[in-house]
């Protein structure tokens, strides 16, 4: 499952010549040590015996601000394997255009900011959204408690790379760094059913936030190959500071972290 921003940077400095097309798939891995943290922090095997409540009077006890706090951050930067299967497309000279779907559609654009020797330099830019809900356990209490989550996402990555070969004819070494944005929206339930604390009160949980926060990340890929078909690997490094969320039974906490996202394609050239 892929529910976080395509964040694995999948190009080299040079961006796609005009008339020529780039088709690929690639595989990613994303390892938030927030969500690690809060894991470990509020997760035990209590939520594995989690069961909704038969009744319309649903009782939210003090730990499930644990269980929601880890949902938060599970959201805002998942643990998850997923892919994502991309076209590009050079559009007119230095200048490409592509789409991509993995959880969500993506939509890139990419500028030529210089080629000198065996040196590419390019700017792009991508648009993704996405929604979602979690399985399992999770699951069963994301319906529990009403959690709605959506978001948006620009990345902005300053490309560089060295050509292996004329024009990458044999691949090419890639580095470089991105910035994302992120726009963020959740919720909770509003249904007008009636949640009780520990002490018989009525709460609402028709609490909802909307936010954005910036990822700053570097990266090293490198694409090998011949003529057409080629092999992408690549990791990259991010932080970020997710700001503030709201909890029903606690103030507001506050979540930051570093997100390691290794990645794995294949890309065809034609």
């Amino acid at each position: 499952l892929a529910f976080s921003a395509p964040r694995a940077v999948k190009y080299s400095g040079k961006v796609t010549q005009k008339g020529d097309y780039k088709l690929g798939v690639q595989y990613s891995a994303n390892i938030s040590t927030n969500t690690l943290c809060q894991a470990y922090a509020n997760l035990t095997d209590e939520i594995e015996d989690f069961h909704q409540p038969e009744s319309e009077e649903k009782v939210y006890e003090e730990k499930y601000d644990g269980y929601t706090k880890t949902l938060v951050a599970y959201s805002l930067d998942p643990l998850s394997i997923g892919s994502e299967i991309y076209l590009r497309y050079g559009v007119l000279s230095d200048w490409e255009v592509g789409l991509s779907y993995g959880s969500g559609l993506g939509f890139q654009l990419g500028y030529q900011l210089f080629d000198e020797s065996n040196i590419d330099g390019a700017l792009s830019l991508e648009y993704s959204s996405q929604e979602y809900s979690l399985p399992g356990k999770f699951g069963d209490f994301q319906e529990f408690i009403g959690f709605e989550f959506n978001r948006k996402d620009i990345l902005s990555h300053f490309r560089m790379s060295t050509s292996l070969g004329k024009n990458e004819r044999f691949g090419y070494v890639g580095y470089g760094h991105s910035l994302v944005y992120s726009q963020i929206e959740y919720g909770l339930s509003s249904s007008g059913i009636e949640y009780i604390n520990p002490d018989n009160e009525i709460i609402q949980l028709g609490k909802g936030d909307s936010f954005g926060y910036f990822s700053y990340g570097t990266y090293l890929n490198t694409k090998l190959g011949y003529e057409w078909v080629f092999v992408l690997i690549g990791a990259n490094l991010y932080y970020q500071d997710y700001g503030e969320t709201e909890l029903p039974l606690s103030e507001k906490v506050s979540m930051d972290g570093l997100t390691i996202v290794p990645s794995l394609g294949l890309q065809l050239s034609f």
